[in-house]
């Protein structure tokens, strides 16, 4: 079974797409997402923005209020970049989005109503409040990171196959913290 990001109950920890468009062709970096830099070269990536563009054409924001504020796509070139969970993913990808909200406590309303009472765990020490979700499925390995610094709120998940196993929690938790930092 997959799950659309469009449709899941968990739209915020694996709904990256959010935010994805907004400043996908920008050349500099947004505040809240990784670059190039930040991904280790061992997993064969690069930045996407074409994917960006496009699924940002399929999703809308998490709130009234919220806007998306940056983003980043990093897929193995030519290999197809999926936006469903749980479906067959034969190249690793890492996707990051960041929406601002209004003001703090907006985005801690958004927060606790997409992610506190989902499943996962509490990550200390990134941003406010963080939480990690293993996505991982028969078809697909993957880990989800939401997180909030302020009246932002940040996503990020990497996915592979599930033989892929350097993709991991620990690799997932280093990327959001480094995205978390530059918020």
């Amino acid at each position: 079974m997959s799950v659309d990001l469009r449709s899941s109950p968990i739209k915020l920890v694996i709904g990256f797409g959010v935010a994805l468009a907004l400043s996908a062709c920008s050349s500099s970096p947004s505040p809240g997402v990784i670059t190039q830099a930040d991904i280790p070269s061992y997993l064969g990536v690069r930045a996407n923005p074409t994917a960006a563009a496009s699924e940002a054409q399929h999703l809308g924001t998490l709130a009234k209020g919220c806007k998306a504020a940056g983003n980043a796509i990093f897929s193995v070139p030519g290999a197809r970049v999926i936006t469903k969970i749980n479906v067959l993913s034969k190249a690793p990808e890492v996707l990051n989005g960041v929406e601002s909200c209004a003001a703090p406590s907006e985005a801690l309303n958004v927060y606790d109503g997409f992610v506190k009472n989902s499943q996962g765990r509490t990550l200390p020490r990134i941003g406010n409040e963080g939480k990690i979700t293993d996505l991982s499925g028969p078809r697909a390995r993957a880990y989800g990171i939401t997180w909030r610094v302020n009246n932002q709120i940040g996503i990020l998940e990497i996915e592979g196959p599930t033989s892929d196993k350097r993709i991991t929690s620990g690799l997932a938790e280093l990327l959001a913290r480094r995205a978390a930092a530059r918020s």
